[in-house]
Order: C-alpha cells, then structure tokens, then sequence
C-alpha cells in the first residue's frame, strides 16, 4: 500500500469532523516524498504501489487504518468485525472543503470486509441559489457557475462620480440580487451630485463645498453680512463701527451698507478717539485733558505720597482741554511727632530712629547694666526702664541686680559667675545647711541596721559639726531579725539562732507530694522562745483511704473514685448508651438513650430511651433502618408519597426559554411512581403581534413569522440631513410600528435644521457653528468681551490692565473698548510700574531706590554677618531716591577673646584654639580618671573639674570615685566589672519552696499579704513601708520566697538581709 503524508493540522481535525460534520482547512498541500512533485497533495512512499488517492493516512503511524481506495484496504479486505473507521470515496484535497464531509464505514460481521460509507458528503455541481461551496473547490458560487450574488441578498450601490458618495447631499442607496442570482437590480435611495443652487446652504453637486464660487453664489439670499466702507485699519476702533448689508434675492450680491460709523476730525472736548487711530486726544491734536475731568495730583517730596498720612489731592482739567488747575486736597509730610502712632513724615515708619524717635511714650522694656552674659546667673536680674513723654529718650533702670562681692554666709551666687560660695571665697558650706554623714567603717553604711546621720555647717559656713543620727555596727544578738554588726549576715552560725523566738514557719508530715492535692494541707509550727527550733505542727491535714460513694479524692493522690477502691461510676450520675447494631446510632432515626449509676457506684442500670433500626418503609421520608439510604431501591420505592417535583413535556432545551416552563408532578400514595405532569407550557407557533418568543427558539418575532418591528412599539428617526442629527438643536423624532408589526409608521417629532440667523446664540442650521460668518455674524447682540491696545506683553503688568467692549444691537460690530489701563511714563516717585515693563523705578528713570525706603545693609567680610555678635544695619534712601544713606547699627568682627563666651570675630567659634583658650573661665566638666568604661558600673562615678579665672586650663578632677578590690562581705560591684562579688562561695539551699515570716516593727499580716513586689525567684512584701520604721533598711514586713540554687533578688538592702538568712540557717 502507498503510504500517505498527511498535514499534522488536517489530521487533527479529523475528530472535529466527526463531532460536527465539517472543518474547513486553509491548505490541503502535504508534505512532498520521494518521487512527488510539490504540486501533489499526496505523497506516495516508493515502497508502496500507486494509485492511492486518499488525504487521510499519515505516515508518522504505521497501524493507522487505510481508507478506501488504497491498495490493500478494499471493501473486502480483512477486518476487525463490529470495528469502525473514517471513509470518503470523493475525489482528491475535496474532503472537509466546503461542503464535502467524510463518513464512516463498519466492518462485516464476519471480519470478511467493510460496510457501505455512511454519512459522506461528496461534490456536486455548484449551485447559486445558496451560499454553500457544493463542488468543494473551495469556491463559492464562482462565476464558472453562473452566479453573480445570492438570490435576494442586498448590498449598497452608488452610481456617481468617485469621491462624491456621503460627500453633501449625495448617498448610497441599496440593490438586491435577482432570483437566479444572476444579476443585482437597480439602484435605489441613492442621491447623486445635482448643479449648484444659490436657494439653499446645501452642498448639491456634492463637492465638498456649498454654494461655492464657481456656482455663481456670492452669498446666501436674504443672508446678512459685516460691512465697512472707511480708511483700513479703523473699523471698529474709537467710535467707527461696521455697518450691515443684506445678499441679494439671486445670491449673486450684497445691498448697500448701512449702520456704519467712519472716521471724524479729533476734538478734545470730548473723551472718545473720534478719528478711530486707536489714541483718544492725542498730541496732535493739541489736547492734554478731557475738560472737566480730575486727575489725581501731588506736591509733597517724590516717594512720600500715599505713605503714612501724605495721600494725593486733586486738580481739573481745564474748559478748553489744554492742560489742568491748581492742585487741592492733597497731604504733604511734616515733621514726625513721636507721641502719635501715626506717620506724618511719610517716611514709611512710624515713630521710627530716622525721626529722633527711640521709644513710644510712657512705655517700658526689660533692662540691664550688668557685665554681658551675667544676667539671669546667680542673684542677677534685669530691671526695668520707662520711656520719657516725647518719646525721644529712656528713663533710668530701675529694679536691676547686677553682680557684687561673693558672700558664703549665704546660698546666694551674688558675684553671678554661675558658682555659690566656691572654694576661692573660703566657703566650705552654707550656714545652717545639712549634709549626709558617717563614721562606722567603710561598706558598712546602708548595710543591716546601720545608717547614716546628718551634719548641720556652722555659723560662719567653714564647716560642720557632729554627726547626728547615724548608727553604726554592734555585736549581733539572736533575739531579733536584724543584722546588728552590719555584716550582710543576720542571726549568722556564731550566734547559734536557728530561727526568731516566736515566728511562724508552714510544716506537713503526710507523705511527699500530697500536701495541696485534694483536701490535705499543711499545718504551722511555732519558733522556740530561745530560738533553738520549732514546735509540733498544728492544723495539718493528711491522707485517708479513698471511697466510692463520694467525688473527693481522699486519698491525695489526684485521683477520684478510682477502681483500686472498687468504684465504676459516681452513685446517681448517668451516661449515654445505645443497644442497636455498631454503626448505626445517630444514622437516620436511630438514637443514643441513658443509664444510671447504682446507689454504690459498682454498675450501670439498663439502657433506657435508645432508638434501634427497624424495617425501611417507603411512607415517610426517615432512614428507618438507620443504613445511611431513605426509601431506597431495595424497599420499592420511586418517591415519597405527595412529594412534588418539576416535569416538562416539550422539545428538549426549550423550558425556561420564552414562554414555555416547566410544570409539576406528585409521587403516589404508594411512594411508587410520579402522576401526570400539569401547569407545563410548551412552545405554540410564532406570532408577530407579541412580544413574547412563543416557539421558545430564543428569538422575539423574527424573519420567518415576517415580523419587523413589535406592534405598538416606539424606534428612535430623523429625517434632517446626513450629519445634522444631534448637532445644535436638531434632534431625532420617533416613530411607531403599525397592529401587524410589518412596518412603521411616519417620522413625528423631529427638529431639522433651518436658516442660520444671527441674533441668537443657537445652531439653526445645525452644522456645528454659531452665528458662522456666512449669516454675517460678528459677535452675539449685546454681549460683551475684554479688549486691550496696549502694546504687547504689558497687559496684567504693573497696573495695566484689560477693558471691555460690548457687540451691538445687530451683532455685525464691537464698541469701543472702555476701562483699559494702559502702560505711561515710568517715574521715580512711586512703587508703581508705571510703564508697565515689569520692573519699578528702574535705572532708565534715574532711580538708585525707593524714596525714604529704610533697607538692611552690612559692610563687614561676607559670611560674617548673623555670626557671634556680628549683625546688619539698615541703611535710609534719599528723598528723590537717588542715593542709600550711610549704614547704621551695623555690629563687625572684632579680636576673638577667651574672658567671654561670645564669639566676637564672627567666624562661627567660640574662644577657638587660635586664641589660646581652653574653657569659659568658672564653667565645669565632667571628668574620670579611672579605667576605661568603669565610670557608671557597679560604685564607679565621673567627677567634675573647673576651667580656671584665664580659660586656658581646667582644675583637679573631684568627686569621682575609682574601682577598689571586691569584697565578699557586701553586695556592690567594688571593682566596677559588672560583676558582684565574683570569686565568693556561693550559698545552697535545702528545700524547693519554704515561706519566712519576719517581724520588724510588729504588726505585720502572715502569708505572703498584698503589695508585693515580683523580684523574679524572690518575691518581697513591702505591705508595711519603711516610713513605719524610721531608720530601718529593709521594709517592717517581709516575706520572702526562694528557688532552690537561685541568688537573692531585689534593691542592695533586700539582697543583704536575705542573704543573711540564708547563712543563718533561716532557709532550710
């Protein structure tokens, strides 16, 4: 057999074939072989015979089946019986092109050979009554065929010039194709190019251009347009307007132009550019004013008018317009009066230095006459000053403090250096004032009972007398709980204490483990008057054989009723049960019941109110027999009696679609099968007159029932001109279909366009512009816009500034343009932008600055000013703003001194290295000679130094304390290595957790109390605060709880007491 090379894309259509009958493929040209010419559509293998003329086999697998017409696959070849295959007996590259299909074949019941191709679709001649490709050439009704289109098919036509279709008034219209498919009919609806009228704004011969040139159309009949006969240039300007003239009835011209204004001789009695050259009595006219107007005027100093009290008066302009009268009104500057808060020189300030004046009358300010930077240091303080009546000078300071001799018999720093009674005046302290104390060793302060006292300085503040208060060690006695010699150890080994007469101690002799479970608990003993040991243990609670009739555990082993003392359950209690098959409780029907406990707890009684299966009925909708299934197959049943469910009896896809719906059906009284369906709608013929989709095809009235609209409904219309709809106010009008849905009715309702006119602000004509300039339209009738002659780019600059104009009663013309504010000559004299350029007073008009205007200045090195002591002045322009004045109050650098903290060169750095300063003389620092990164740890502190009376050095270091060797008697970290006493034995302990009850000042609740403070494995009850206690370390009362192998917790004092327990035996 020839075998075949088939595209990979074709091959895969052939399932989709089968599922839907075609599969167009864009070409059938295979892969040549051996010994083909690419033209083949088949290649043959060189091994095979000749003569295959099947597409379908594909070489890339052996085992595919041969297709008819190969040389060993014939009808009577040998086959799989029942086997079935694709087949196609048309000619060649026809299958699956158009409408051209394979079919498929079955193998003979006896394997001897293939059945008849069912379902092939093969080539016959074309025919142009459809659509279809019936010769397979992949050609649809071709003119070989006879076809020129598809009977009744309509397509657009146009028989007009190229380039004039949907151009004017010209459109396609429509033709329809014969019943042969022959030929198409006539054109009908279109509009093609006509001659040119001048009676209409259409575009008739559809050039793009409506009554154009060429047309003999100058204008549109009874149009009116702008006209204007004067000089060029000056229609519209002054009082010259455009006049109006009205086309001819032919079109082909214009009326005369009436309404116009022209240009007059200029007069200067009245205020309007009578000649229209854009000036209104200009030079050459010999005008200078309107007579009669005012105009603002001033005769004080340049820069002065409009500042403070000076304002501008007035003068007229004169009857014949040749120049204005004397100037009236107006408020010239006097000399400054500084007890009045106005400006009468004008200068810009009131009451300002310029003026003599340095205060406000009668006012006060904040003042001081000490040496700079000793106010507010020590007893130092401002005072104050008032300022006298003309306002031209300060009174006295009154109520100041400036520095004087330090006294130490004070408190007070009264020489203000920042330092009261220091050591160079003799002081050792302030008479009368206390200071700590101690004289007991050293490390023992703080420690067990021992503290400080108090010290008061003499009369003559050179020292201090005896230290009162303080206590210091003693030989320690057992009798109470405190550390007398002040060792860190209380009651220790050398006094033979085993405990404090008198205290009380937790105790339990049951069995370890059982004390707090269930109801035993621990007792209390009591300490021994000699403090030798505790007494017996009172109020204890220990175990006792456990029993069943009850829920305690008595025997304190955290256990209740347990079967060792015979019990199953609790008398009386109950439980869940359930005498049914495994599985099924809680399936279905099926339920747990309950059973009781007997009176002696040894068993249960019978199950009482459990649900079992029982035999499924198909009655009811329960699981009877409790399996999981209601009403199952194996009981007989379909459904359950009177239940309903949907039905339908139509077309399959067709319920839920248009009218039709589903119905209901009821289940028997047997539970056997379901009755009739009723309430189902089915789908009935189509009509036309509804709007319902009465066949339940998803469609509403279509072709085929030869609706064309829905009776009674409304469509949108416009029968305006192509374009114009929705343009200006031209709108679409509706139109309604006829009882028998076959047509619609006329057009009502809709706006088309009309003849522009040009007094409205509307689109009559409806082609997307207003008032155009073909209806002689300028602007619209008495509405006005900005307007401005001056040169360009000065509008909106200085004061210059835009008028308006306003069209007139015709629209063909603007006014004149009033309310403009154009550029003049620029003068010094004024902070205006006279000439409207964007700057003021500028170098043109001989200013330098601003008249009398006071400006910061400053003449030392730049960057210096705002540094130190360093500062600007202000510098006051002369009267005709020619020149600054000199700069006044300025403050230069000067020599760096190191006496001061000012930085008085202005270089940004106080008394730097350059001027051999070290510190501000009297200033202190922090200072520490110990070790690196000991000062703050454990005792360590930084001290404080002095810088000396020069500033080129600082004093001894004081107050600092430096590590020392650790000692194990106390609880400070001496060698300031973050570490407490490391290299010291470390205490143990005996038992896990055992309360101490110590009594200080008596009174003190038991068991642990309220106000407790959490110290991690030591918890500590300070209930009784130590203002209970004066002098006391540690509070009255405390309470402490260890862990075992822990380290005592809590302030330095807390740590020392409890540590002295520990080694006295007090914790065991």
């Amino acid at each position: 057999m020839a075998a075949l090379v088939v595209r990979s894309s074709f091959v895969s259509c052939i399932s989709f074939v089968l599922v839907l009958g075609a599969c167009e493929s864009g070409d059938d040209t295979v892969a040549p072989g051996p010994g083909d010419t690419p033209a083949s559509d088949v290649a043959e293998d060189t091994t095979g015979g000749g003569g295959d003329t099947s597409t379908m086999e594909d070489t890339s697998d052996p085992t595919d089946t041969p297709l008819p017409g190969d040389a060993l696959d014939s009808d009577t070849a040998a086959c799989t019986p029942g086997t079935k295959d694709i087949c196609y007996s048309g000619p060649a590259g026809t299958v699956n092109v158009g409408s051209c299909l394979a079919g498929e074949r079955v193998c003979d019941a006896d394997g001897a050979g293939w059945g008849p191709c069912e379902g092939e679709v093969v080539p016959v001649p074309e025919s142009c009554l459809t659509a279809a490709d019936d010769d397979c050439d992949r050609e649809t009704n071709e003119s070989g065929g006879g076809c020129v289109c598809v009977p009744g098919a309509e397509e657009a036509c146009y028989e007009g010039p190229d380039g004039t279709d949907g151009v004017g008034v010209c459109k396609a219209g429509l033709r329809e194709c014969n019943a042969s498919g022959t030929a198409f009919g006539d054109c009908v609806g279109m509009i093609m190019p006509s001659v040119e009228t001048c009676e209409t704004p259409l575009d008739d011969d559809c050039d793009g251009a409506a009554n154009e040139e060429g047309s003999a159309c100058v204008c549109v009949p009874g149009a009116s347009g702008a006209c204007y006969t004067g000089p060029e240039g000056t229609a519209d300007v002054g009082l010259c307007l455009t006049g109006t003239q009205v086309c001819d009835a032919d079109g082909k011209g214009y009326g005369p132009c009436t309404g116009e204004v022209l240009p007059v001789e200029e007069t200067c009695s009245t205020p309007d550019d009578d000649d229209c050259d854009g000036v209104d009595n200009e030079d050459d006219a010999g005008c200078i004013c309107t007579p009669g107007d005012g105009e603002a005027c001033y005769t004080g100093a340049a820069g002065t008018e409009s500042v403070g009290v000076c304002k501008p008066g007035t003068m007229i302009c004169n009857a014949d317009g040749l120049g204005y009268g004397a100037c009236t009104g107006d408020i010239v500057p006097t000399l400054e009066d500084c007890t009045t808060p106005a400006d009468e020189d004008c200068s810009g300030a009131a009451n300002d230095v310029a003026a003599g004046c340095v205060c406000s009358p009668g006012a006060t300010e904040d003042c001081y006459e000490g040496p700079a930077g000793t106010e507010g240091v020590g007893d130092c303080a401002s005072g104050t000053r008032t300022c006298g009546a003309d306002g031209r000078a300060w009174g006295e300071c009154l109520g100041q403090t400036v520095p004087g001799i330090e006294s130490c018999v004070s408190d007070g720093d009264e020489d203000c250096d920042g330092d009261a009674n220091e050591a160079g005046e003799g002081c050792v302290c302030v008479p009368g004032a206390e200071s700590p104390c101690y004289s007991g060793p050293a490390g023992t302060d703080g420690v067990g009972a021992c503290v400080g006292g108090t010290q008061v300085c003499n009369a003559a503040g050179t020292g201090y007398g005896t230290c009162d208060g303080e206590v210091v060690p003693a030989t320690e006695t057992c009798e109470t709980p405190v550390d007398d010699d002040c060792d860190n150890q209380v009651n220790e080994d050398g006094t033979g204490c085993s405990c404090v007469p008198g205290s009380t101690a937790p105790c339990y002799d049951g069995p370890a483990g059982t004390a707090g479970v269930g109801p035993c608990l621990a007792g209390t003993q009591v300490c021994q008057a000699d403090g030798s040991g505790y007494g017996a243990c009172t109020g204890q609670v220990q175990p006792v054989a456990e029993t069943c009739n009850t829920d305690a555990d008595d025997d304190c082993d955290g256990k209740t009723n347990e079967e060792g003392a015979g019990c199953v359950c609790l008398p009386g209690s109950t439980d869940s049960c359930y005498t049914g098959t495994a599985g099924t409780a809680g399936v279905g029907a099926c339920a747990t019941g309950t059973k009781v406990c007997n009176a002696q707890g040894t068993a249960y009684g019978a199950c009482t109110g459990d649900v079992v299966p029982v035999t499924e009925t198909c009655t009811t909708a329960a699981d009877d027999d409790c399996d999981g299934q209601t009403n199952e197959s194996g009981t007989g049943c379909v459904c359950v009696p009177g239940t309903s469910e949907s039905c339908y009896g139509g077309p399959a896809g067709t319920a839920g679609v248009g009218a039709c719906k589903a119905g209901t059906t009821i289940c028997n009284s047997q539970g056997t099968a379901f009755g009739a369906c009723s309430g189902d709608v089915q789908p009935t013929a189509e009509t036309c007159n509804t709007s319902a989709d009465d066949d339940c095809d998803g469609q509403v009235n279509e072709d085929g029932a030869g609706c064309v609209c829905t009776p009674g409904s409304v469509a949108s219309c416009y029968t305006g001109a192509p374009g114009t709809e929705d343009v200006g106010p031209c709108t679409a009008g509706t139109k309604t279909c006829n009882s028998m849905g076959t047509a619609y009715g006329a057009c009502t309702g809709d706006v088309t366009p009309v003849a522009e006119t040009c007094n409205t602000a509307v689109d009559d004509d409806c082609d997307g512009q207003t008032n155009e300039s073909g209806a002689g339209c300028v602007c619209l009738p008495n509405s006005t816009t900005s307007c401005y002659s001056g040169a360009a780019g000065t509008e909106n600059v200085g004061p210059c500034k835009a008028g308006t104009k306003t069209c007139n009663a015709l629209g063909t013309v603007y006014g004149s343009c009033t309310g403009e504010v154009l550029p003049a000559t620029e003068t010094c004299n004024t902070t205006v932008d006279d000439d409207c350029d964007g700057q003021t007073n500028e170098s043109g008009s001989g200013c330098v600055c601003v008249p009398n205007a006071v400006t910061s200045c400053y003449s030392g090195p730049a960057g210096t000013s705002g540094k130190g002591q360093c500062k600007a002045g202000t510098s006051t322009c002369n009267a005709q703003g020619t020149q600054a004045g000199a700069c006044v109050g300025e403050v230069l650098p000067g020599t760096e001194t190191c006496t001061t903290t000012i930085d008085d060169d202005c270089d940004g750095q106080t008394n730097e290295s350059g001027t051999g300063c070290v510190c501000v003389p009297g200033t202190s620092q922090s200072c520490y000679s110990g070790p690196a990164n000991t000062s703050g740890v454990g005792i360590c502190k930084s001290g404080t130094r002095l810088c000396n009376g020069q500033g080129t050095a600082y004093g001894n270091c004081s107050g600092e304390v430096l590590p020392s060797p650790e000692s194990c008697t106390n609880t400070l970290d001496d060698d300031c290595n973050g570490q407490l006493n490391q290299g010291c034995p470390t205490p143990t302990y005996a038992i896990n957790v055992k309360p101490i009850y110590q009594s200080r000042c008596g009174g003190c609740h038991t068991g642990g109390g309220s106000g407790g403070t959490n110290f991690g494995s030591t918890y500590v009850d300070t209930q009784k605060a130590s203002s209970h206690c004066p002098g006391k370390v540690v509070g009255a009362c405390t309470v402490v709880r260890m862990t075992e192998g822990s380290m005592p917790q809590g302030t330095a004092n807390e740590r020392a007491v409890i540590q002295a327990w520990i080694d006295g035996g007090m914790l065991q």
